[in-house]
C-alpha cells in the first residue's frame, strides 16, 4: 500500500468518532459497571450510542449473513480490514466461530486487541497488524472471509480478491459489504460530488455491475446480492442527528462532510451500498 495513503489513513481512524473509549463510555452508562461485559455489550446499543460495529447494518447485518453462510460453532472466519474487531467478536460469542482479523492501522489494531481481552474471547479471536496484501495471515485456509467497507481502500480489487481466495478453502464463502456506483455521474457537478466524496472517504466504488465478473475472474461464484442502501441512509440519518443533539462528539469536518455528501449521493440513487455472497469455485 501506498506509504502516504496509509498514513492518511492511520490519521483517519486515530481522531474516528467510532473508537474503543466512546464505545465502553456507552456499556458503562448502559450497566453501570464494566464487569462481565459480552461481546454483545459491545455490539449492541438498543437506546443508541457507539456500538464497536463500524459498518453498514451494525451487528444486525453480522447476524444476518452469518445465518445466510451457515456459520457455525468451529468455523475458521477471516476478517479483511477489522476495524475494532467487533465482528469477529461476535461471530465468537454468538456462532462459536474461530476468527482472525487483519487490520491496517495502528489504533485500531490495538483496541481491537483490547477490547477482545476485555470480552474474555482473546482464546477464540486474534489479530494481525498490517497490509493485509503482503502479512502473513494464520489460521488458514478459512472457510469464510469478510470485507464490511474494508474494500474500497485496496487500490488493486483483482490482485485483492485473489489474495483473499488462496486463504479460503475450496467453497468456502466470500462477505463483502460495499459501496457502488448505481449511476455513473452525468454532469461536472455530479463528478465532483462523487469525487469529493472518495477522497473524504479515502477509497473508490466500483460499479455495481462489475463485480460479478471481477469475483468470477479470482474464482469466485457469485451466489447472492443484498442491497443494503436504505440501512445504510437509516445509519446516516442517525448519525447526523446524533451531531445535530450532541449525543456524537469529537466528529471532524471531513468526517461529518462524508456523512453529508454520501447521504446525499444514496438518496439521489448515484451510489448504493450491497452485500455480495460468493462461494470460492
Amino acid at each position: 500500500m501506498d506509504p502516504a495513503f496509509q498514513a492518511r489513513l492511520e490519521r483517519v481512524y486515530a481522531a474516528h468518532p467510532v473508537a474503543a473509549d466512546a464505545v465502553l463510555d456507552r456499556v458503562r452508562r448502559e450497566r453501570g459497571t464494566l464487569d462481565g461485559i459480552r461481546a454483545r455489550d459491545l455490539a449492541d446499543a438498543p437506546a443508541g450510542g457507539t456500538t464497536d460495529q463500524n459498518h453498514v447494518g451494525g451487528a444486525a447485518e453480522v447476524r444476518a449473513f452469518a445465518r445466510a453462510i451457515g456459520l457455525a460453532r468451529g468455523s475458521a472466519v477471516l476478517d479483511i480490514g477489522t476495524g475494532l474487531g467487533g465482528t469477529p467478536r461476535l461471530l465468537a460469542e454468538e456462532f462459536g466461530c474461530r476468527c482472525h482479523g487483519v487490520e491496517l492501522t495502528t489504533r485500531r489494531f490495538e483496541e481491537a486487541v483490547r477490547l477482545t481481552k476485555l470480552v474474555g474471547l482473546d482464546h477464540l479471536v486474534t489479530f494481525t497488524h498490517g497490509d493485509f496484501m503482503s502479512v502473513d495471515v494464520p489460521g488458514g485456509p478459512f472457510d469464510a472471509a469478510i470485507g464490511q467497507g474494508s474494500f474500497m481502500h485496496f487500490d488493486d480489487l483483482p490482485a485483492l480478491l485473489a489474495r483473499v481466495a488462496r486463504c479460503l478453502r475450496r467453497g468456502g464463502r466470500l462477505v463483502i459489504e460495499e459501496g457502488v456506483v448505481l449511476e455513473r455521474p452525468s454532469t461536472d457537478e455530479e463528478r465532483n460530488a462523487l469525487d469529493v466524496l472518495l477522497r473524504l472517504w479515502n477509497g473508490r466504488f466500483p460499479d455495481r455491475d462489475d463485480w460479478p465478473a471481477l469475483l468470477q475472474h479470482a474464482g469466485f461464484q457469485l451466489d447472492r446480492l443484498d442491497d443494503l442502501t436504505s440501512v445504510a441512509i437509516a445509519e446516516l440519518e442517525g448519525f447526523l442527528g446524533d451531531v445535530h443533539s450532541g449525543r456524537l462528539v469529537d466528529v471532524t469536518a471531513d468526517e461529518r462532510g462524508g456523512w453529508e455528501l454520501g447521504l446525499q449521493l444514496f438518496r439521489s440513487g448515484q451510489l448504493g451500498i450491497v452485500r455480495f455472497i460468493a462461494a470460492k469455485s
